[in-house]
């Protein structure tokens, strides 16, 4: 059996509203050989659990075969359209939450990566979608470009093992930024593959997608993760 994101679920909400997703993340061959030998197997799957009612969506990652109560992530997000101003609540926090809170603002387009996550074509700051007629998006592009859609997140992270809380905490939070602009950097560059089609045509390349990933990973086909 190979490793990488299993699929176990993709169906409507059982209250009706928006799409639910459940995956198994495998990830043995994605950390250091010797940290595969001081813990056990299950200690390396992690579970999603995400709930998509745009314009917000609300996703869950866990450990609960080997870490449980100890660890979590969770992330919840909400689409603001055309609206780039610096909305002080968005998510209603208390005062206790708000004291604690750290604002990232993220320009996706412009963010500095590393070589190694820099993919030809897929630079946003060099990108022009001929189906849409946007891009490329450079230095102070905000300004410039209507409409302007602004994704608000809010990230917890609990982790709680001795003595690795801080670390590993500041690991994970750093990890999230970077999924945040890597994936759009590349949503934006893959626009004329989606940028026309319907829901239900979505629903169709999602399965496939999901049927590919499951295949390779039944086959022991490993996707290269860095």
């Amino acid at each position: 059996m190979g490793e990488g994101a299993e699929f176990l679920e993709n169906r409507p909400a059982k209250d009706g509203r928006g799409q639910y997703t459940k995956k198994f993340y495998h990830l043995q061959s994605k950390v250091p050989s010797i940290i595969c030998k001081l813990v056990p197997k299950r200690a390396l799957q992690l579970q999603e659990h995400s709930w998509n009612t745009f314009p917000t969506s609300e996703t869950t990652i866990s450990n609960p075969s080997f870490l449980k109560d100890k660890f979590e992530i969770r992330v919840k997000s909400v689409v603001i359209g055309d609206n780039w101003n610096d909305l002080e609540n968005v998510f209603e926090l208390s005062e206790e939450d708000l004291e604690q809170r750290e604002v990232v603002l993220i320009d996706f387009a412009t963010h500095e990566i590393s070589d190694a996550d820099r993919v030809d074509g897929e630079d946003p700051t060099r990108f022009r979608s001929e189906e849409a007629q946007r891009g490329p998006l450079r230095n102070r592009w905000i300004n410039r470009h209507r409409p302007v859609t602004c994704i608000y997140k809010l990230i917890r992270c609990k982790f709680h093992q001795w003595p690795f809380e801080k670390k590993v905490t500041e690991k994970i939070m750093d990890l999230q930024e970077w999924m945040v602009v890597v994936f759009h950097q590349r949503l934006f560059c893959w626009m004329d593959e989606w940028f026309k089609l319907n829901i239900e045509e979505i629903r169709i390349l999602e399965k496939e997608i999901q049927d590919e990933l499951n295949h390779k990973r039944n086959t022991g086909k490993l996707i290269e993760m860095k």
